[in-house]
């Protein structure tokens, strides 16, 4: 939508659906699992009205692992910010999923 300050990461068209990934911190921006959970509607609107296709939204977030050492308020925001994402439809991977979803995308557009 014009003025939409949000522009996703990376993304391409898969089998019918369009794939898009969007990097978020969930240690240093909690809010930006909010913006993504806000947005998730008018996005998936806007890929079937201009593609005709299906949305996948993936949210690439920081393993939970990586966090531990910074404390519990830090995982209860991580958790909150998996769920708002999750409950809004977006696909939570870890940047450790990110070579698997490279080949799938490599097998997908055939190089």
């Amino acid at each position: 939508q014009p003025g939409d300050p949000l522009r996703l990461d990376c993304g391409y068209r898969s089998n019918g659906s369009v794939r898009m990934f969007h990097a978020v911190s969930l240690e240093s921006d909690a809010d930006a699992a909010k913006v993504m959970a806000f947005s998730m509607p008018a996005l998936v609107e806007g890929v079937r009205r201009v593609t005709s296709r299906e949305l996948q939204l993936n949210a690439v977030v920081e393993p939970l692992r990586e966090l531990e050492e910074h404390g519990e308020e830090i995982l209860v925001q991580y958790r909150y910010g998996v769920n708002v994402m999750e409950r809004a439809g977006l696909r939570v991977m870890t940047s450790l999923d990110l070579a698997r979803a490279a080949q799938t995308a490599r097998m997908e557009l055939g190089m």
